[in-house]
């Protein structure tokens, strides 16, 4: 027993050695041409993350016009037109973008940019983008075609700073733009033509039989449950523990890192970082086991919600164990720090996870490559990363842990009786 919670321990000593507020509407003619972003908020509070604001309001390239619409949101939306039918389906680096933005935002975080356009038919159904000045993506919107006016969501991005620049670039001509809607709840789904909010729920039995083995009661139950903290406590001072408790103590005291939770802009190369990472979980384990204060554990929630609002990976192989290792680190903090969450806490976490684990290879809802044994599924994906998020928040929402343990008990162990 001493061994495997000297191995507990180990695991944090390798984990930590490795490596402005929305603003009221104006008018179009007042805020269209000043490369700056007047916010259309639909709320009053004026630190609201919610925001949304009229495409006319951007500033216009040569190849959009403004056009009256009755079924626009404020009858008037933003056409692409261009001097000729040709598309521009390849991204061109030397084409200025057709429509351009600057949005002050309230605070740093991961935010999701809608935005509620038409497209009429299958020639003008896209449009090419770019956040903050990253490269330039392609957003295809093949399903909303010939119905009117749909949201899209364009993507998704950690804004570390206090503004964030929106950019779209001409693809085909006839896209209409109409409204933008900017949150940090990713979660949420705008809906009609004032972006009424719904919460994307899953039924998740439409995957998988809901399983009958339940996470138990109280916290903390992720890893570790009341007893097992007490019989750590108990062996904390054998000679087999000290070298690993010492290291735990000391990245979990390391106060530097504070300046180092709100993780700087590094483009597409990401800014992960396993040592940060690591080191909030070992100040979520001194919490846990009694040796520092409430002060001390309610700044590593901040910690962990402040990298997790800000980080991000590269696009090369095998990140999905990145992007893994930080939702367990995010699950413990919201599981072993559970008696001092506040609502607000709940909530981010729980947004959070949904969305690390829909940049998994597994995806959300976790179907993945449909590979049981091989794969990155049949690895940390499910048992460890996305079970671990359902684990810690099963009584908020059950979700998660019903669709990852849902698999798990469905597919997998049934795979491995061989």
């Amino acid at each position: 027993m001493k061994k495997y919670i000297t191995l507990i321990l180990g695991i944090f000593i390798i984990f930590s050695t490795a490596v402005a507020f929305a603003e009221p509407l104006v008018s179009a003619q007042e805020s269209s041409r000043t490369g700056t972003l007047r916010v259309v908020s639909n709320s009053t509070d004026s630190s609201s993350s919610d925001m949304f604001f009229e495409a006319e309001s951007m500033t216009f390239g040569s190849n959009v016009v403004e056009i009256n619409d009755s079924d626009a949101s404020g009858k008037k939306a933003v056409c692409v037109v261009a001097e000729t039918d040709m598309e521009l389906k390849d991204i061109d680096d030397s084409v200025p973008p057709c429509l351009n933005t600057v949005v002050n935002i309230p605070h740093v975080g991961q935010y999701a940019v809608w935005v509620r356009f038409k497209a009429n038919n299958g020639s003008s159904d896209s449009f090419h983008y770019s956040l903050n000045n990253r490269p330039w993506a392609t957003k295809h919107n093949d399903s909303a075609i010939g119905l009117g006016y749909q949201w899209a969501r364009v993507d998704v991005i950690a804004v570390s700073g206090n503004t964030l620049e929106i950019s779209f670039r001409y693809r085909e001509p006839n896209f209409i733009f109409d409204k933008l809607f900017i949150t940090d709840d990713t979660s949420v789904i705008p809906v009609g033509v004032n972006g009424d909010k719904t919460v994307n729920t899953i039924n998740t039995e439409d995957y998988w039989p809901t399983p009958a083995i339940k996470p138990i009661s109280g916290h903390p139950r992720l890893f570790v449950t009341p007893d097992y903290v007490n019989y750590i406590k108990s062996n904390l001072s054998s000679p087999e523990w000290q070298t690993a408790y010492k290291k735990v103590t000391e990245n979990g005291n390391d106060e530097t890192i504070a300046a180092e939770t709100i993780r700087p802009d590094n483009g597409t190369a990401g800014n992960y970082s396993s040592s940060v990472s690591s080191k909030i979980q070992c100040r979520a384990l001194l919490w846990l086991l009694g040796d520092v204060d409430e002060e001390h554990a309610r700044n590593t929630i901040r910690y962990a919600r402040e990298y997790l609002s800000t980080v991000t990976y590269p696009n090369i192989g095998d990140i999905t164990r990145a992007k893994g290792d930080d939702m367990v680190m995010g699950a413990i903090v919201y599981d072993w720090c559970y008696d001092l969450l506040t609502d607000d806490d709940k909530k981010f976490f729980i947004n959070i996870f949904k969305y690390m684990a829909s940049i998994k290879e597994c995806g959300y809802p976790p179907i993945g490559t449909g590979h049981q044994i091989g794969e990155h599924d049949g690895e940390g994906e499910i048992f460890k990363d996305l079970l671990s998020a359902g684990v810690a928040v099963y009584d908020e929402d059950p979700e998660m842990y019903n669709l990852a343990a849902g698999r798990l008990f469905d597919q997998m162990i049934e795979s491995r009786n061989v």
